[in-house]
Parts: structure tokens; sequence; C-alpha cells
């Protein structure tokens, strides 16, 4: 019988809810396909997403 796995621990713990954060608004706009349709500049999509997720939280 395999045995159980471990407990994670609190840094791990702490990470994943970091990643949680920033993974979870990008998932959201691939879901609506906004990423596949933008034909700016990095830079320029950088400011937009960072301002659109201002707005939706």
């Amino acid at each position: 019988m395999p045995s159980a796995a471990p407990a994670p621990s609190p840094a791990n713990a702490a990470l994943a809810c970091l990643h949680a954060l920033a993974e979870r608004p990008f998932a959201q706009l691939k879901s609506r396909h906004v990423l596949h349709k933008i034909r700016i500049s990095p830079g320029r999509v950088t400011v937009l997403l960072l301002a659109l997720l201002a707005v939706d939280q």
C-alpha cells in the first residue's frame, strides 16, 4: 500500500499561494482569448494587463 504524500512545508504553501494569485488572472484572460488577439509590443501589453487586473480586483 503506498504511503500518503508528505504535508507541504509552510514555505511551499506560501509559494503556492503567490503562484495562484499570479496565475489566476492570466488563466481568466486566456479563457477569454484576449492574449491571442494582442498585436502590440510586450511593454504595452504589460501595462494594459496590469491596469486590467487592477480594475478587475
